[in-house]
């Protein structure tokens, strides 16, 4: 059984990781390392929760970041698109649902 874990860093670089774990072997690697633009950057963030748009593995990961939400290719190998409003404070998880993307959004103590 693998699972995919979205990583942040207690550093400077404010970068974000998803990583595959493999449970039956009790292996992992990281599969994507992503640093937002400076704007969007924040120290000792990044990526915390993620859904699949659609179809698991065949459609866009949406991933978390303390102040966007990051669409990554469906192979997981890049960050195609990112999204981001003045309000985004600290993003924790994000599902979808009859075609529209809910997002946490703890700093506002909201659900967008």
């Amino acid at each position: 059984m693998r699972v995919l874990v979205t990583l942040g860093y207690f550093d400077d670089v404010g970068d974000g990781a998803i990583a595959e774990v493999d449970l039956a072997a009790g292996t992992w690697r990281v599969l994507l390392r992503h640093v937002p633009p400076e704007p969007l950057r924040v120290a000792a963030k990044g990526f915390t929760g993620a859904c699949w748009s659609g179809m698991p593995g065949q459609s866009p990961l949406l991933v978390c970041g303390h102040t966007a939400l990051f669409h990554v290719s469906a192979d997981l190998q890049r960050v195609e698109q990112t999204w981001h409003q003045p309000c985004m404070n600290d993003l924790h998880h994000v599902a979808v649902h009859e075609g529209r993307v809910h997002v946490v959004n703890t700093g506002l103590e909201a659900v967008d």
